[in-house]
């Protein structure tokens, strides 16, 4: 999937990256934007009383030619690890990712060992969360995508080591 070309993104109306932090969702977007004109959308933490749902329905509907550098499904992630809830239910993030490929949408989870991130985020920034931490995150992740798999969403996994 990283080959040179990524002619697969090409294909596609919009694409979501999703992953760990660190596990290279903004490279392979970058990539995607340089070789195939895609607009990069960086979707962070939404402010608390946004509508995930109608937030991320419209964004599904209304974008073309775009790659998100995360989305709602960090939520999922993120949102019960370091939160204790998540704002978005299992059911609707099914629900959007249905309409993501009715729309002819690529989800794609990157991935990477939990010392690679640790790894990648030092030269980042000097600092990285504690290895359990990362271990916890990447393993919420594949559960996130496994469900996701089990309703029949296809989804593209990509290790980025």
């Amino acid at each position: 999937m990283t080959g040179p070309t990524l002619t697969w993104a090409a294909h596609h109306r919009l694409i979501i990256l999703e992953g760990c932090d660190g596990v290279g969702k903004s490279t392979l977007a970058r990539r995607i934007a340089h070789m195939h004109g895609h607009r990069i959308l960086h979707s962070g933490v939404s402010p608390e009383g946004t509508d995930l749902v109608i937030h991320y329905t419209h964004a599904i509907q209304a974008l073309e030619h775009s790659v998100m550098d995360r989305s709602f499904i960090s939520e999922l992630v993120y949102g019960p690890l370091f939160r204790g809830h998540t704002r978005i239910s299992t059911d609707d993030a099914i629900n959007l990712c249905h309409q993501l490929v009715k729309r002819g949408g690529l989800l794609v989870h990157l991935t990477a060992p939990p010392h690679t991130i640790a790894a990648r985020l030092h030269n980042r920034d000097g600092t990285h969360p504690k290895t359990e931490h990362l271990q916890a995150i990447v393993h919420a992740y594949q559960a996130v995508f496994s469900t996701f798999a089990r309703a029949g969403i296809p989804v593209t996994t990509q290790e980025t080591t």
